[in-house]
């Protein structure tokens, strides 16, 4: 009997809390006597009734919870705003600690209760009146400050303390946990400044002492005065257009005068073109060892190679902000290598394109011709196939299979590079009498003969139409044929 009557109780209870016949006055007016908004935020949420009752309580419930949150990140970003302008801060600065806010706002939300709940019966719409202690919140808020100034201040003093006994680099990526460590305190601070934004939470209006930005940018220009990135060896090589450089570039990075392991290097050309080692670390003596692969660029007689710190290492470390002004400054320290290219020799090259039709031999050729114009306009030297007829005739060349070792010791001291290309087609379908399809595929190789290297390569296929099946052929050999010359000419400019 006394269950019977305890749920009768707490059934009693919930219909009131939703059916009370009086309109409460935070419905009228959006104002509770009880909690003042010195020391709470309030929300008053609305759903109409769609029948279901306990989805439309939580539906009113949410939307109560919504306005608290439109509330507080309105205000949120009037302060980050506020706060930056006064200490100068860019706008893309700004951004980024709106958006880390966010989700610390949603932590703050978690002190959210609903207080109050109504239903109005004649209106057929649930009222829900949602409350956010001040007090509490700012409480919170003021001990997740002090606990992130503690460990901002003891990364700084870490990072310091690793810069001097010789390891720098890691000494800057703790000192950059840090400067992310100050945007998330910022984001904090502007919270915190909305949510005690009340006389009766003076103890709260001021937040923890904290480092500031130019505290870690003095930091940052200490440990920078230690390190030292410099050249070993591998200045000014000789380079030769197609080969490696002779030596490795070699750097060395120290702090403090010791070289340091694991500093993560970029490479890359500044001016010319070519394939080097674009990322390296420095080993226990603090040097690193650049291969430059291959020279392509023959464009100037003076080249150069930038070597850097490879500062988007230091940004993986979740530094969403502050490391840009910072990185900046890493960022120019470089040193750059010189290599030169004897004035420019002219490549010599032969042409070898076997084209067929429907297996019957094109004539005039095709593609030839078009490879011919291609290299004839980037100024290289074309040898005729008639200046060459002996030798040719002394060559058996597969073209389908065409070998590159022995094509480049049967043209040693005939040319530089040797293109071996292949273009043939095919029947395709005959749609009706007089209309027929045709396939055609293309095939061109260069060769360098000084190492029997395939250099490049480009593979085309086409179709074509036509009355007949040899016209049909020959429509895709022309469209196949121009689309293979322009691969070509693009692949000679990334080449040579």
């Amino acid at each position: 009997m006394k269950r019977i009557l305890c749920v009768l109780v707490v059934g009693l209870f919930c219909i009131s809390a939703y059916a009370g016949k009086k309109r409460p006055v935070w419905v009228e007016k959006g104002y509770h006597p009880r909690y003042s908004d010195k020391l709470y935020f309030i929300g008053i949420g609305i759903a109409r009734s769609t029948g279901d009752r306990e989805k439309d309580m939580r539906r009113a419930d949410d939307s109560a919870r919504a306005e608290i949150a439109k509330q507080i990140r309105v205000h949120v970003t009037e302060s980050i705003r506020d706060i930056l302008k006064q200490a100068g801060s860019k706008g893309d600065v700004a951004t980024d600690i709106e958006v880390r806010s966010r989700s610390q706002v949603d932590m703050v939300l978690e002190g959210v209760r609903i207080a109050e709940r109504y239903y109005d019966k004649k209106e057929k719409v649930y009222y829900s009146l949602a409350v956010l202690n001040r007090e509490s919140a700012a409480s919170g808020i003021f001990d997740d400050l002090k606990s992130l100034s503690k460990q901002m201040k003891n990364l700084l003093r870490v990072g310091m303390k690793k810069a001097r006994s010789g390891r720098c680099w890691r000494g800057l990526s703790d000192i950059g946990r840090a400067a992310t460590l100050l945007g998330e305190i910022r984001g904090k601070e502007a919270i915190l400044k909305v949510v005690a934004a009340s006389p009766m939470l003076m103890e709260y209006q001021r937040p923890p002492e904290r480092p500031d930005f130019s505290e870690v940018k003095n930091q940052v220009d200490s440990v920078l005065s230690l390190m030292r990135l410099e050249k070993v060896s591998g200045d000014n090589q000789v380079a030769e257009v197609g080969m490696p450089l002779q030596d490795p570039l070699v750097v060395r990075v120290t702090c403090g005068g010791r070289g340091e392991a694991g500093v993560p290097l970029n490479a890359s050309f500044k001016r010319g073109k070519g394939i080097i080692d674009e990322h390296v670390r420095t080993n226990r003596s603090g040097l690193a060892r650049i291969k430059v692969h291959e020279v392509r660029s023959a464009d100037v007689e003076e080249n150069t190679i930038v070597v850097s710190y490879d500062v988007d290492r230091l940004k993986k470390v979740d530094t969403y902000y502050v490391p840009d002004a910072l990185l900046d400054i890493l960022s120019a320290k470089v040193v750059t290598f010189r290599y030169t290219i004897p004035t420019k020799r002219v490549l010599s090259f032969v042409v070898l394109v076997e084209e067929t039709n429907i297996e019957d031999p094109v004539d005039p050729p095709v593609l030839k011709p078009l490879i011919e114009e291609a290299l004839a306009a980037r100024n290289f030297k074309v040898i005729a196939n008639s200046a060459i007829a002996d030798h040719l005739g002394e060559v058996d060349i597969d073209y389908a299979r065409p070998q590159a070792g022995d094509i480049a010791r049967s043209f040693r001291n005939v040319a530089d590079v040797v293109i071996i290309g292949r273009l043939k087609s095919s029947f395709s379908s005959k749609v009706m009498e007089g209309f027929y399809f045709a396939r055609a595929e293309g095939v061109v190789k260069a060769i360098r003969v000084r190492d029997g290297k395939v250099i490049l390569t480009r593979r085309v296929s086409d179709k074509g139409a036509g009355n007949t099946v040899e016209k049909a052929g020959l429509k895709a050999l022309e469209s196949t044929a121009r689309r293979l010359a322009d691969s070509f000419a693009q692949a000679l400019d990334e080449t040579f």
